[in-house]
Parts: C-alpha cells; sequence; structure tokens
C-alpha cells in the first residue's frame, strides 16, 4: 500500500538504507520492487537498529554527495524523534510504516543537521488519501 502512494508521488530514491533488523529490511525490500528499485540495492547498517536521532543524522551525514535523495527505514522512537528535531515539526508517533519526506536546502549531506528540514510530506497506512 505504502509503495504505491510512493510510486504515485513519482518518489525515486537514489539510495535506500535499511536498519538490519528483519522488519525493516523486508519492509524495504517491499518499498523498492514497489518502486521498480532492484531489492539488493537496499543497503543494510546496523547503526540504524534502534537508532536515537543523532545517530539517525550521522547515518545521513555519511551519504555520497552524489545522492539526491535517500530512504531511510529505521525504529521507533528515533524516527519519531529524528523528525521532530530535525524538520522542526511536532509528530506524536511515526506510525509503522509511516513516511515522512522531507527536503534540506544543503550542499553536503554533511551539513543536514546544521539546516532547518522542510516537510514535504507525512503519510501512513490508516490514513486517507482521498
Amino acid at each position: 500500500m505504502m509503495g504505491k502512494r510512493l510510486r504515485k508521488r513519482g518518489i525515486t530514491p537514489d539510495i535506500l538504507i535499511s536498519s538490519s533488523a528483519k522488519r525493516a529490511r523486508s519492509t524495504a525490500k517491499r518499498i523498492a520492487q514497489a518502486l521498480n528499485i532492484d531489492e539488493k540495492q537496499v543497503r543494510l547498517s546496523d547503526n540504524l537498529y534502534h537508532a536515537g536521532p543523532d545517530m539517525i543524522l550521522s547515518v545521513i551525514q555519511q551519504l555520497p554527495d552524489t545522492a539526491h535523495s535517500v530512504m531511510l527505514f529505521g525504529h521507533n522512537p528515533g524516527l519519531t524523534d529524528f523528525v521532530n528535531q530535525y524538520i522542526h515539526v511536532h509528530i506524536d508517533n511515526l506510525p509503522t510504516c509511516g513516511i515522512v519526506a522531507a527536503k534540506f536546502s544543503v550542499q553536503s549531506w554533511k551539513d543536514v543537521g546544521n539546516a532547518k528540514g522542510e516537510l514535504i510530506f507525512f503519510d501512513f497506512p490508516k490514513q486517507s488519501n482521498d
């Protein structure tokens, strides 16, 4: 369902990075398939396993600047805390399979964290998209 919604929005990430946890990996692979991306392109990161916002930021800051967009698959409460801290919105809880899309106006991934992120959309399975 969420993969179809992303495809409908024209989302095509350059990099997909997932926590090494089984459920996160499974979700990342299903989303990759829905976006016609080879599931072998999903990178695994032990650093995203129950990561807090600062570790998530660290993973992002290590991305190659050749990538224009990235999709992360991880865990709460870290993802919710990251969104609230670095995108400066207030979300009580990012639901399972919830998606937050944000834009950071930076020249390098290393600069994410020094600039306020801009929320593009927030979607989750139980949200009506009529």
